[in-house]
């Protein structure tokens, strides 16, 4: 079975020095792996592109909450979308 699914990808500005130094650290394009709430707000669970995290023997994805409206770490650039097909199963 074959489909079509949206990915979901937001580019962050730091707006802060905890985010400017995340955006140096981890990119400022990020996946969006959950939609959902983080403490009781909007939020958005994103995930890095790069693996960034941890010894230079064992890189790992960054993952975090980011509130949709007024993070105090974090701004919103822009948001976009990308579809991915699947293949025959």
């Amino acid at each position: 079975m074959s489909g079509t699914r949206f990915l979901k990808f937001v580019r962050l500005v730091g707006i802060s020095r905890h985010g400017k130094c995340r955006i140096a650290q981890h990119g400022c394009d990020w996946l969006v792996e959950v939609d959902g709430m983080f403490k009781g707000q909007p939020a958005w669970l994103l995930k890095s592109l790069q693996k960034t995290e941890g010894p230079a023997t064992k890189k790992n994805f960054d993952g975090r909450w980011v509130l949709k409206n007024n993070d105090p770490n974090f701004a919103v650039q822009w948001e976009w979308q990308h579809s991915v097909t699947a293949p025959n199963v």
